[in-house]
């Protein structure tokens, strides 16, 4: 037992214990400790980055894929009539790589309901143009089928959806950007893709239906083609955009 005269520190209220620990810093991170929080959003920006660059790439490799895989010398009026050509010897990579954009859009986030909605309708399109294909062989004489009016329908949705991103809501991360002068770039190379996306297959819907012989000359492939690379111009671009908000940190 303790004598009376031993030395004993009072008792201390709990709460005022909790208190002054809550009250004091947290002991600080070594240098060998990694930092969590920033390695999460490290990934999550890593991810965001892959999903950009893979619908570019997907846009650019597709029409590159099936000519060559169709047949150099073998070049097709459109990108869709490599569903039916050479008894669909190119349909499964026709049908995978608008199936594979559509996926890609509706697991994109856009950075406004908006944008997230367009994103979603476009994806939607792109499933549909490969759900509905293009009538083989081409009658110019005979009334476009259901699944042809629906097919033609979709694929000028899915630019449009596009390029209403490109146009209308650039603005929801460009105003990020702290240098006025980027800004007014990306906003004028985004308003060029996304009416490039307008134009191109607008001009190819209104020849099916003003001018139905002229769209079985190969030339409307590479109409195709031009949209097909305006949008993935559209992922570029985004892409260099928040590099370079990311960097301003």
């Amino acid at each position: 037992m303790l004598s009376k005269g031993a030395n004993m520190e009072p008792v201390r209220n709990p709460a005022e214990v909790c208190g002054e620990l809550a009250a004091s810093p947290p002991p600080s991170r070594t240098t060998d400790e990694p930092d969590l929080r920033e390695a999460v959003l490290a990934n999550i920006q890593a991810s965001y980055f892959f999903l950009r660059r893979g619908m570019a790439f997907l846009a650019i490799a597709l029409p590159v894929i099936l000519w060559f895989g169709g047949g150099f010398a073998d070049l097709q009026s459109s990108m869709s009539a490599y569903y039916h050509f050479d008894q669909g010897l190119m349909r499964d990579v026709f049908v995978g790589g608008l199936w594979a954009i559509g996926a890609l859009l509706f697991l994109y986030k856009g950075y406004s309901r908006q944008e997230d909605w367009a994103l979603n309708l476009a994806g939607l399109f792109s499933v549909m143009i490969a759900l509905f294909p293009m009538d083989w062989p081409e009658a110019t004489d005979q009334p476009a089928s259901t699944s042809a009016m629906i097919h033609g329908i979709s694929a000028v949705g899915f630019f449009l959806a596009i390029a209403y991103v490109a146009i209308f809501r650039a603005k929801d991360t460009l105003l990020a950007l702290r240098d006025p002068d980027a800004r007014r770039r990306y906003k004028r190379s985004y308003a060029t893709v996304g009416w490039i996306m307008i134009c191109l297959p607008v001009a190819i819907s209104a020849l099916h239906w003003l001018a139905p012989q002229q769209t079985e000359s190969p030339w409307v492939f590479f109409v195709e083609v031009s949209a097909n690379y305006a949008f993935a111009a559209f992922w570029l671009l985004k892409s260099r955009e928040i590099a370079a908000i990311e960097k301003q940190g």
